[in-house]
């Protein structure tokens, strides 16, 4: 069945759960929950997978750090792993120890920050997120993904480099019980695709009736986007504060992608997951229980997954 329009699903539902694929893109949703609080939605979960960078400006983050949600103390657990956070939480891994991200985010919308971790695959992605939908009476959810990865189809001449969790999220949200869609932020930004590669792909997604919507970044979500990311620095999600201000040209990123940074990347696109998913290598995830068969799917696709990357950085405190 044909979904909706995003923004007609949205003028009937109340409740919004605004989820980002990993590291620093949960905050592009942000401009996402300004949209959606401008066509009625009152209430907002905003929250990202179980992973970060922890990029710092002048630095390069070579692999992720993907953690469990039992590494999240003084949080509420929705089994079987998700958590809602509030301003005690804090997070403890092998890199990071302090308050994680996601509730200083929040803030600037006062929206209700949560986690969801991977460990249990792509089926457990899926049943955390529904129940969690349940638990705070969520009916619509958008998953926020900066770049393009995850709209990679089959015939992608380059392979991406960071897919599995924008992969993941996007079979999971084949299992979510409310109505729920993709928004394409920073079009482009994150580099790992050729911009040829990329008007390919997301043509085809068009002509199959899988868009949903767009809304363009404004002032006012810019200006909202610059203390986010004072906050927590992202080097890839940033490039979309170029594009609102007209700054378009080519831009090197993470040391060595080079970049162009398109009057695109100032808008969002809200795609039909189910499409985007179908026609690419996230539909091999779906059946996944745990993250190590998530790696082993990918690397039976022909890809490297991020979670072999080895991280360069130390264990560092909030501050330092």
């Amino acid at each position: 069945m044909r979904k909706l329009p995003l923004h007609e699903e949205a003028q009937k539902a109340s409740t919004a759960l605004v989820i980002g694929g990993g590291g620093g893109d949960f905050i592009l949703g942000l401009p996402v929950i300004n949209y959606l609080r401008s066509l009625g939605v009152k209430n907002f979960y905003l929250g990202s997978l179980c992973v970060q960078w922890w990029a710092k400006e002048g630095y390069i983050a070579i692999g992720p750090d993907v953690y469990s949600i039992n590494n999240l103390h003084d949080a509420e657990i929705v089994q079987p792993a998700a958590a809602i956070l509030n301003d005690k939480t804090r997070l403890k891994t092998h890199l990071f120890e302090g308050t994680p991200v996601e509730p200083k985010i929040a803030s600037l919308v006062n929206a209700v920050p949560f986690e969801v971790s991977l460990e249990l695959g792509v089926e457990g992605l899926a049943e955390s997120l529904n129940n969690l939908a349940d638990r705070v009476a969520a009916d619509i959810a958008v998953a926020v993904d900066c770049g393009g990865d995850s709209i990679v189809s089959n015939n992608a001449r380059i392979p991406p480099l960071t897919p599995l969790h924008d992969w993941a999220l996007l079979a999971a949200l084949e299992k979510i019980n409310v109505p729920n869609y993709l928004a394409l932020t920073g079009y482009g930004c994150d580099g790992e695709l050729s911009i040829e590669d990329l008007n390919n792909m997301i043509a085809n997604v068009f002509r199959k009736g899988g868009l949903l919507g767009s809304y363009a970044i404004t002032t006012f979500d810019l200006e909202l986007l610059k203390k986010a990311f004072n906050i927590h620095f992202d080097p890839v999600d940033t490039l979309v504060l170029k594009a609102a201000v007209g700054d378009f040209g080519q831009y090197r990123i993470l040391g060595f992608r080079i970049v162009d940074v398109t009057p695109l990347a100032a808008l969002i696109l809200f795609l039909d997951p189910h499409i985007v998913c179908d026609d690419g290598p996230a539909s091999k995830l779906k059946e996944t229980r745990s993250i190590s068969e998530i790696e082993k799917k990918i690397k039976l696709m022909g890809y490297i997954p991020e979670t072999n990357f080895v991280h360069y950085q130390k264990l560092y405190r909030n501050g330092d």
